[in-house]
């Protein structure tokens, strides 16, 4: 028998139109798909043009409602508006009991060159 424990962080791809600024939520629930307090949780996220490029986009998290597991991550047209056709990103977390990082979530993100500029 064959066993694997996988734990790398679920994927979530992003398609982002450049110079438009972009939210979105998470919302943290437990198996019965009731609200997980997050409040004691730092998170973190990144946009890189590749996994190991120095350069780093630090993306804005909003936790005014971790307490009811709501997290917004807000990404700034000043981002979105220098990002290249396509970069990687993740989320992740640190906490009092946990830390070491824990990523979360990552993924492609694919930004949409816009049209009307000033």
């Amino acid at each position: 028998m064959t066993s694997k424990v996988d734990l790398t962080p679920a994927v979530l791809d992003l398609d982002l139109y450049a110079g438009d600024g972009a939210d979105f939520q998470l919302k943290f629930t437990d198996s019965n798909n009731a609200a997980v307090d997050v409040s004691d949780r730092t998170f973190s996220a990144q946009i890189r043009k590749t996994r190991s490029d120095a350069t780093s986009y630090n993306l804005t998290i909003i936790t005014t409602n971790a307490a009811t597991g709501i997290v917004v991550i807000h990404i700034p047209g000043s981002i979105t508006s220098i990002l290249p056709r396509t970069s990687q990103w993740d989320l992740q977390f640190t906490s009092a009991s946990r830390p070491d990082p824990f990523t979360i979530l990552q993924g492609t993100v694919t930004c949409i060159p816009d049209v009307t500029r000033s």
